[in-house]
């Protein structure tokens, strides 16, 4: 991983020493290669460990790669690693060539490998070059698909790596690739998101598409800026949540610093933008660990990374949208009286903020569509619904079901809600049509859990997360057909 290209300058005494140097060792292997006698000297003890040790090679494997935590690049080994697959990029383009990259499957568990594995994924992003990630397909799949040194693929395993690279340069998923697992869905581009999908007409009709990934981009809660330049997304870092922004014309992705190093950022929405520039409404400071934890709101300025704190003082304010000039939270009182989170309103003008529902249940993630519905969740018999608080004030039970709805979203039209719902302790995301109401519809049947959805500013399209062994992915469908 780490090898250094050109270490010599041709022509140079060091580059005679290596030439002379590799004389000898082909010299030797010539010799070896070419005399049964010298072979068996040479290699006999390798001989005798293959049929005779029965020892395992995987623990020596698994602690022979050591490096630091942290970032991609910030190890020398990966650093220069990433530097050697731009250079194979760069020249593969060079050539006329189109490279593709591809991740390394292992049977095991191994931290190392996952952070090489990452760069991989990183650089092809960077360089939106096409990626087969072998090992994200295989990542659920144990040992099965490699022998007992759980590198080297065995005949299953071999087969299933030949079926994914074909599903995924023929965009076929259909194909098994053994042990019960399918293909995992196909990844779009951050740079090709707007064209992924069909724009509906007015008059439509749901037609639903096969989801894919975004990019391989891990993450939660998805938001598309209205101007359609940039996403921000919730990642987690070094066991903390973090938020990352993404420039869907060039596809590069901004790290957004943390409020406070010790504290969780959640549930970021990008309130305002330009092509070179973003606001981020987000809540900073939930600790599970901590009952009485404080969240606060904050926007931060991107790229000036000025940040404003929001939230009144004596709230403790969460999972912020924004609609108009306002934002909308759960939040509750200081913990002096305890009580379950209501529903907030601040003006961003008049800097007010006001509670606008009250109930002894607990209330969290308000949104609000251009008709000035407010939908929002609402604990109710031990599950949570999705209510609807009408223009009127009226406030009806929108989902009446037995099992969890969460995170509602709105269509940018404010006539489609999306949320996430649990049945058979599994997740999946669902349409339902306010206006008018319609049953809902299901939008994802995976095995994994899908949740935190939310609506392109086309309304052609959904992005939301999706969990699985590697970490939660970002994910899309659209909705009324695939374009591309």
């Amino acid at each position: 991983y780490s090898a250094l290209l050109g270490q010599s300058q041709f022509g140079s005494i060091s580059n005679v020493v290596q030439r002379f140097d590799e004389f000898w060792i082909s010299l030797f292997d010539w010799v070896s290669y070419n005399s049964n006698t010298i072979f068996t000297l040479r290699f006999g003890n390798a001989f005798k460990n293959a049929w005779f040790n029965d020892n395992r090679t995987e623990t020596r494997i698994q602690g022979g790669i050591k490096l630091p935590s942290g970032e991609i690049n910030d190890s020398p080994s990966t650093g220069q690693f990433i530097t050697n697959l731009k250079i194979f990029i760069a020249a593969s383009k060079a050539m006329g060539a189109r490279p593709i990259l591809m991740t390394q499957a292992i049977g095991f568990k191994n931290d190392a490998q996952d952070r090489f594995n990452d760069a991989i994924r990183h650089v092809a992003q960077e360089t939106e070059v096409k990626l087969i990630d072998i090992a994200e397909h295989l990542s659920s799949s144990g040992s099965w698909a490699f022998f007992d040194d759980g590198i080297h693929l065995n005949n299953e395993g071999s087969i299933a790596v030949s079926k994914i690279i074909i599903s995924e340069l023929t965009g076929s998923s259909d194909v098994p690739l053994g042990n019960g697992l399918m293909p995992k869905k196909a990844f779009v581009a951050p740079t090709d998101l707007a064209k992924k999908c069909n724009v509906p007409a007015e008059k439509r009709t749901f037609n639903i598409g096969k989801p894919w990934r975004l990019g391989g981009i891990k993450g939660r809660y998805p938001s598309i800026s209205a101007d359609e330049n940039w996403l921000v997304y919730m990642r987690r870092e070094a066991g903390l949540e973090r938020i990352s922004l993404l420039n869907l014309i060039n596809g590069q992705i901004h790290p957004i610093p943390p409020i406070s190093p010790l504290k969780n950022d959640r549930h970021p929405v990008i309130i305002r933008s330009t092509s070179d520039a973003a606001t981020i409404l987000l809540a900073t400071g939930w600790d599970p660990a901590v009952p009485d934890h404080r969240e606060e709101l904050f926007m931060v300025e991107w790229p000036s990374l000025t940040k404003i704190r929001v939230s009144p003082p004596h709230v403790s304010a969460s999972i912020p949208s924004y609609k108009n000039n306002k934002i909308y939270f759960a939040a509750t009182k200081n913990k002096i009286t305890p009580s379950s989170p209501n529903i907030w309103m601040l003006d961003t003008q008049t800097k007010e903020a006001v509670q606008i529902l009250s109930s002894n249940d607990e209330q969290w993630r308000p949104v609000v569509n251009g008709f000035g519905q407010l939908a929002f969740i609402q604990k109710t018999n031990d599950a949570f619904d999705i209510f609807l608080r009408q223009q009127n004030g009226a406030v009806v039970n929108l989902t009446k079901s037995e099992e969890d709805e969460w995170d509602p979203s709105w269509s940018p039209k404010g006539d489609i809600l999306a949320f996430a719902k649990r049945t058979n302790e599994n997740w999946d995301v669902y349409l339902q049509r306010i206006r008018p109401e319609t049953h809902n519809v299901r939008v994802t049947t995976m095995s994994s859990d899908e949740w935190d959805p939310t609506f392109h500013p086309k309304g052609h399209m959904i992005l939301f997360g999706s969990a699985n062994n590697n970490g939660p992915q970002l994910m899309g469908v659209c909705l009324f057909g695939d374009a591309m």
